[in-house]
This record gives structure tokens, sequence and C-alpha cells, in this order.
């Protein structure tokens, strides 16, 4: 076990390191030594902001130089200096950190209550106008990109709505704590372009169907009877896969089972427990 932690913590160095040359061979040694100050100036910068770029960044120096100026930088948490923002970017991550947090926890609670519960209702109600209308939905939204529903609730919902006098939405983000309804209708779009999509993977009916132990659609028919008798208990241990899933950076995959391929259908649960 010791040994392959260790493997594993030298495996992960490695990476690192490699991702570290693989970045600064992108960005500084590519596009040649003259062309990165006045890339990063901008092609209207004066020379002395040109000379400035280039002795902050040292690029007059020798290659290895360089490289050891920018894992130094990194080692100790500086991520540079953003001459387009004009101040550093710890300054402009630490600025964007409160809006993505609020858009990550937003997105996910309506996430979980919008895929979790329309999973449950096509698995209790399989095959009925219900399932069908989520299952529907579902493709809709998960065949749709992100950026695309993103513009489209822009153009219905924002756009149209200020043109006929209705300013409900704001034009920019609104901290909490100058005005928490303004934080939560400047967030309320943006938290159903990601949630819808999210939602439309994890509510899909064969998925939460799957996640009780439906695994052909011969057996949807038995799940679906089953799921009604099903308990709380039951429902948690299925549904907490999916939101593992949803969360993990992972690449998602089909479920695994057991070997010889034994995985317990519902009905076989549900007379062992009442057994």
């Amino acid at each position: 076990m010791i040994r392959f932690l260790i493997r594993r913590i030298l495996q992960g160095i490695l990476v690192l390191w490699l991702i570290t040359v693989g970045v600064f061979a992108i960005f500084f040694i590519g596009p040649g030594a003259k062309s990165v100050p006045r890339a990063l100036a901008g092609k209207d910068a004066t020379p002395q902001v040109v000379a400035e770029v280039t002795k902050r960044l040292q690029l007059d120096k020798p290659i290895w130089e360089q490289y050891w100026h920018f894992v130094w930088l990194l080692l100790h948490g500086n991520l540079g200096y953003s001459f387009y923002h004009d101040q550093s970017v710890n300054s402009v991550l630490k600025a964007a950190v409160p809006i993505t947090v609020s858009l990550v926890i937003g997105a996910a609670i309506i996430w979980v209550v919008l895929g979790v519960l329309s999973g449950v209702l096509s698995a209790v109600r399989n095959r009925s106008l219900a399932d069908r209308t989520f299952t529907g939905l579902a493709l809709f939204f998960y065949s749709m990109p992100t950026f695309v529903l993103g513009l489209l609730l822009l153009l219905v919902f924002y756009y149209e709505l200020t043109i006929h006098g209705i300013h409900f939405f704001p034009a920019t983000y609104i901290p909490f704590g100058q005005s928490p309804w303004g934080w939560f209708r400047s967030l309320l779009l943006p938290w159903f372009t990601l949630a819808l999509v999210s939602a439309a993977t994890s509510g899909r009916p064969f998925t939460t169907l799957d996640t009780v132990g439906s695994d052909t659609p011969a057996s949807a028919a038995t799940a679906a009877s089953v799921a009604r008798r099903l308990g709380a208990a039951d429902w948690a241990s299925g549904t907490s896969s999916v939101l593992v899933t949803g969360f993990s950076p992972l690449p998602r995959g089909p479920r695994a089972s057991p070997p010889g391929g034994c995985s317990p259908k519902p009905s076989d649960r549900y007379r062992s427990r009442s057994g």
C-alpha cells in the first residue's frame, strides 16, 4: 500500500512538472522571444510598455532562468500579472471566486432537485405521460449546448422582457452584500442554464432505473412496480451514485457490475429486504 501511494505521488509530481514545461513552452518559447512581450502588452503598446513586460517576465534572460522564475512564482502561489486587467491574476481570481461559488451552488441545487425528482417520477410512473414528457425534455436539453441555451434564455427572458418594460433581470452581476434580491435575480438565468443540461443528464429515466437495479429494458416494468415499494434508503442509495457521478470530474462511463454479471434485480432486493 505504501509503495502504491509513493508511486502515485511520484507520478503526480511528474505529471505536474510536464504540465509546467508544456505551458511554458507554448506561451514563452513557441511564439518567440520578441513576440511574447508584444502579444502580452498589445499591438498598440509603446516600446516602454513592451520593455516593462520583458523585464517583469525576465524574457531577456536565458530560457532556463525564465522557466525557473516561472516555476518559482507558481510554487509561491503567484500566478503572474494580467496586463489586460492591469492587476495581478490572483486579484482577478479573488474577485471572481464569489461569483463562481454562487453560480456553482445555486445551479447544483436546482440540478439536484429537477434531476432526481424527474428521474424518480419517471421510474415510478414508467411509460406514463409524465415519463414521456420528462424524457422528451431531457433529450431536448441534453442535446442543447450550454452557450446556446444561455443565449436563448437571455433573448427570451432578458431582452424581450426588457424592451417591453419589464426589468426583472439585471444587466450585470449584483453582489449578495449589496442586494440579496438583486443577487438572486442576476444569477437566476445562469443557474437554470447550467442546471437544465445537468438535470437532463442525471434525471433521465433509464439512469434512475439503472441505479435502482434495472439492468435491461425488459426489466423496466418490474423495476417501476418495485420502485413504488422501495423505501427512502433504497432511493438514497440509488440516487447517490447519480449525484457523485455528476459532481465528479472523472470521465463518466457505464456502471460496473460484479464479476459474472450477478447484479441483483430490484425484485430480489425487495424480497431479501422483506423476507
